[in-house]
């Protein structure tokens, strides 16, 4: 019977430390809601129910939970759980990725000129300030009716320029999408590689200590190079980029949204020869 016990309690535990090891690997998303509902936060839930690896955790407000609307995002699986806004934020917050489906102009203008005096740009700043990614849904940002004055408009238009020089980025749902996708996978792949003890390639001589082995030109240290083709998104413009310059090669491909970003991070686009 003892033995029963004992082989009972390593079964536990090696169940506990795979779903600790499936946890680690999770990306955290949070999706910030304001105070009152929007369609859009469930159907960007239902959305992103697509996105294989990607877990949600909305952030919202406690009166929720008598109106019924937690359930509804509850029920959607990309929902992992719910974090209401009495709740302290999260201390790993800069391994995290923040959305805001939908945002103010009050709320923009605040956050650009960092002042952190609601719950939204309170954590935003955080966010920015701990070097985490924000996404603003393109969807949810307010549109011009076409009647203010031009001054008016350029004035909020750098607002949200200011926010992309401090790192947020906007995308619709599918370049959402996209980033996540791609920072799940780094995520993974560094986490795999932490665990991995590295190993010999068969047939190379391993390097001595202190003897620096030369590499042959065209190898992976520049993927850029090796590369015939690249697709230039607005989720890699500044990967690519430097000193303000992104240099794109014959055959790159650069999407309309990777244009505008770039344009509005004042990165100056120059094929190269």
């Amino acid at each position: 019977m003892r033995v029963d016990e004992e082989w009972l309690r390593e079964l536990v535990r090696r169940i506990m430390q795979e779903l600790e090891e499936e946890r680690q690997k999770e990306t955290r998303v949070y999706m910030i809601c304001t105070t009152e509902w929007e369609e859009c936060f469930l159907a960007f839930l239902k959305y992103m129910e697509t996105c294989s690896g990607i877990r949600i955790y909305p952030v919202v407000p406690e009166s929720w939970k008598e109106s019924g609307k937690t359930k509804l995002l509850q029920e959607c699986s990309s929902c992992a759980g719910l974090l209401y806004r009495s709740d302290t934020k999260p201390e790993d917050l800069e391994q995290t990725v923040s959305i805001f489906p939908v945002i103010s102009r009050d709320t923009a203008a605040k956050a650009a000129l960092c002042i952190g005096d609601t719950y939204e740009t309170s954590w935003m700043l955080s966010c920015i300030e701990s070097g985490a990614q924000v996404i603003l849904l393109r969807s949810g940002l307010p549109r011009f009716t076409g009647k203010e004055p031009k001054p008016y408009q350029e004035q909020i238009l750098s607002y949200y320029r200011k926010l992309l020089e401090y790192g947020v980025r906007m995308e619709d749902e599918a370049g959402c999408g996209a980033f996540l996708r791609e920072y799940h996978g780094k995520e993974s792949h560094e986490q795999t590689v932490k665990q991995e003890k590295p190993i010999g390639q068969p047939g190379k001589t391993a390097q001595k200590s202190g003897v620096t082995e030369r590499k042959p030109e065209g190898s992976m240290d520049h993927p850029e190079k090796s590369r015939k083709k690249r697709v230039i998104t607005s989720s890699n413009v500044e990967e690519y980029a430097s000193d303000g310059v992104l240099v794109l090669q014959k055959g790159d491909i650069v999407t309309d949204l990777a244009r505008e970003r770039a344009q509005f991070l004042n990165i100056v686009l120059k094929y190269k020869g």
